[in-house]
């Protein structure tokens, strides 16, 4: 078996890696890509797909907005990974995004229950790379893929949600 290669893009930079892509040398790329920040998938993915690419997921639940667990009170120590994306500066409109989505899902799908399975639907999308912190996060993730994508119609509706955001870091 021969040694395979893959990149892990800048979110707001994914473009940056066709070159890399042009040597032929790259097998699978790794990409954030969630039901809010839809822009590889529209931008990237159909380019990708004459370089027969792995592509991952990694940030089903960009950094907590689709989450359920994001307040107007939600704080993170200092240095906290998450702290750039959804601290104070940018904790309102991560809200009034989670709460957008909220309104288009059908009754009794959650929001994580509802980010997973997003991005699986894509065709492009080969793995998902959700966080795992806890033994109930492991169930979730493994009944996420056993249970496969969402009904095109409600993809549809979801994906108007399309956040093209830079946060205010």
């Amino acid at each position: 078996m021969s040694p395979a290669f893959g990149l892990s893009l800048h979110r707001w930079e994914p473009g940056s890696c066709h070159q890399a892509l042009l040597t032929g040398l790259i097998d699978a790329v790794q990409v954030i890509h969630d039901i809010s920040d839809q822009s590889p998938q529209a931008a990237l993915f159909p380019a990708w797909r004459q370089y027969a690419l792995a592509i991952f997921d990694s940030a089903p639940f960009d950094e907590g907005t689709p989450s359920d667990m994001l307040t107007l009170n939600s704080r993170w120590p200092e240095g906290e990974w998450r702290s750039p994306f959804v601290g104070p500066k940018n904790l309102t409109a991560s809200i009034e995004r989670a709460e957008a989505l909220r309104r288009d899902l059908p009754g009794g799908v959650s929001m994580p229950d509802m980010a997973k399975p997003v991005i699986l639907s894509s065709p492009d999308v080969g793995s998902l790379i959700p966080g795992m912190c806890k033994p109930g996060h492991v169930e979730a993730n493994l009944a996420a893929a056993e249970a496969g994508g969402l009904a095109p119609e409600l993809i549809e509706c979801l994906c108007r949600n399309r956040w093209d955001r830079r946060p205010a870091l």
